[in-house]
Order: structure tokens, then C-alpha cells, then sequence
């Protein structure tokens, strides 16, 4: 049973390892290039006390990598349970970037919201189009050589 989950994040590495640089190329750029704000800091939750850019920059893809290998793990879970898991994927995907969108506001300043909203995006939108590709061209690859 696990066997399959494993061998799709296998699969999906390399595509999460391109979308992970890309959102720490993303963070660099918004927080070291365009001067950015970036969220408060989890560790100091109650004072003011922000990411240090460099170390955002790092964790973004970090998180980036984590957070697509458990939406991997959901895409496949999906495709178990319903005949349109990649419709389901992408539509509640979206409803996630939407409901984050806003509940990033309240990460610390509102342009490290609108920072975290573009980052969202940056990692978003090729994560939707492009892991259920790479999965379903996987599970192509694993159905001819069974045959």
C-alpha cells in the first residue's frame, strides 16, 4: 500500500526540487531584492520579531519541498477515492491559495502579506499544472512495464 504513495513522491522529486528553487529564487528576490517584509518569526510569537531574509529565503524552499510531497500524497489519496482526483486537486488547490491569500495577512505586515501571497502564487500555480502530469506520466511509465 505505501509502495505506491513512495514511489510517487520518488517520481515527484524533481519536479518539486524545480518548483522549491523557484520559490527560493521567488523569496530571495522579494525580500533581498525588493526590500520586502517578511512574516513574524514562529519561534518569538509574541513580539514583532521577523524572518531574517536570508534564512526565509532557505526555509522557503525547505517548506516548498514538504508541503508538495504531502500534496502528492493527497493527489494519490484523491485518485483512490474519486474519478476526477485531478479536477478535485486543482479546484480545492486553488480554494487553499485563496483561504492562505487571506489569512496571510495576518503573518505580520501587510506587504509581508502581499509578499507571501506572490511567493503562494510562485509555487501554486506550477504545482497545479504540472504534479498531476508527472504522476500520471509515472503511472504510465509503471502500467507498460507491467504489461
Amino acid at each position: 500500500m505505501l509502495q505506491g504513495y513512495i514511489q510517487a513522491i520518488k517520481s515527484s522529486i524533481p519536479i518539486n526540487s524545480l518548483i522549491g528553487l523557484g520559490a527560493s529564487i521567488g523569496a530571495a528576490v522579494l525580500t533581498l531584492g525588493l526590500g520586502m517584509d517578511t512574516p513574524w518569526a514562529p519561534w518569538d510569537p509574541l513580539s514583532e520579531t521577523f524572518y531574517p531574509p536570508q534564512l526565509f529565503s532557505i526555509a522557503s524552499f525547505v517548506a516548498t519541498i514538504c508541503f508538495l510531497s504531502m500534496a502528492v500524497i493527497v493527489l494519490k489519496v484523491l485518485e483512490k477515492i474519486t474519478n476526477s482526483a485531478t479536477k478535485l486537486w486543482r479546484i480545492t488547490g486553488i480554494v487553499f491559495l485563496a483561504v492562505y491569500g487571506l489569512i496571510s495577512f495576518g503573518a505580520g505586515t501587510f506587504e509581508a502579506g502581499i509578499m507571501l501571497n506572490l511567493l503562494h502564487v510562485i509555487v501554486g500555480i506550477p504545482a497545479l499544472i504540472l504534479i498531476p502530469s508527472v504522476l500520471d506520466s509515472q503511472s504510465t511509465k509503471t502500467n507498460q512495464q507491467l504489461s
